[in-house]
């Protein structure tokens, strides 16, 4: 018998109750499962690694890895491109540093302290080691601003100065000229105590201006 003909047989419905149509069902049965072994055997399914759905525009919390390469069909030059378009897209956050007056106000003792050592008693070498002192943090200074480190009053005048400023001014954020500049004409977001508020670069200090 071919398989054309039991088909045949198997389409059509038994001709006796007992036992013709238990042989019928059965054999359909058979050949069900037969079929659907071997559609599984021939076809496996691919395991896939369990993932949660994520919904359009969401952000996933950690990074994602491909387990098979794949080709990207761009140039260097577009994707560069494309990074920087991303990345013009996204407005440059600067976080604001609490810590940076303490700090710098300590730097600002530490350096007067040096200068005061440097002008110590023997007043005849001081012009000389306060000239090497500023050399060391790459200032070169004139003889006004050595006459002036050398006059205890006005040293006293200069370091008071420096310290208002610092405690008046560095609290409202000072940031990088060059960092301003890269963010262009594009407002930028501050964080500042887990606030965060959005202004143009143009209304916030930058360090010539602190200077």
């Amino acid at each position: 018998m071919s398989w054309g003909e039991l088909i045949r047989i198997l389409n059509r419905p038994p001709e006796r109750p007992w036992p013709d149509s238990v042989l019928h069902h059965g054999a359909r049965v058979l050949l069900l499962v037969l079929v659907a072994g071997t559609v599984s055997f021939l076809f496996p399914v691919t395991p896939f690694p369990d993932s949660a759905p994520v919904e359009r525009g969401a952000v996933l919390e950690e990074d994602v890895i491909a387990e098979v390469p794949f080709p990207v069909y761009k140039s260097d030059a577009e994707i560069e491109q494309e990074r920087q378009d991303a990345a013009a897209r996204v407005n440059p956050i600067f976080v604001h540093d609490s810590s940076a007056v303490d700090s710098m106000l300590a730097a600002v003792d530490r350096f007067f302290a040096r200068v005061d050592s440097a002008a110590g008693p023997d007043r005849s070498a001081a012009r000389a080691r306060i000239r090497d002192l500023l050399s060391s943090y790459a200032i070169q200074p004139s003889s006004a601003d050595l006459d002036l480190l050398l006059d205890p009053a006005l040293r006293d005048r200069l370091r008071r100065s420096v310290r208002g400023v610092i405690l008046d001014e560095l609290p409202r954020g000072i940031a990088m000229r060059s960092q301003l500049e890269e963010a262009g004409d594009q407002p930028i977001r501050i964080v500042e105590g887990g606030q965060e508020r959005v202004v143009h670069p143009d209304t916030v200090w930058d360090n010539a201006d602190f200077y």
